[in-house]
């Protein structure tokens, strides 16, 4: 798995990561973790989304809708007999 350095956070920022991993009883590195977990699924979910929004209008496009609507012959009553 690839290393990640982030250079130049701010100490009150830092402090502020430390005390939220504290919080859910995580390493600081265990909570960055969760977070870029967290960060990469939405994304990830959203990028599907969008295919799947793609594919239904592609579908939903490819009906015509001028086309005339389909009309059923009036059915006659049945003749009573006497």
């Amino acid at each position: 798995m690839p290393d990640i350095t982030i250079r130049d956070v701010p100490q009150e920022e830092l402090d502020a990561l430390e005390s939220r991993a504290a919080r859910h009883g995580r390493s600081t590195e265990a909570e960055l973790m969760h977070l870029i977990h967290e960060a990469a699924g939405e994304e990830m979910l959203v990028t599907e989304l969008e295919r799947a929004t793609k594919a239904v209008e592609a579908k939903l496009s490819s009906v015509e809708t001028d086309a005339p609507r389909r009309r059923y012959r009036s059915v006659q009553p049945t003749p009573r007999r006497r």
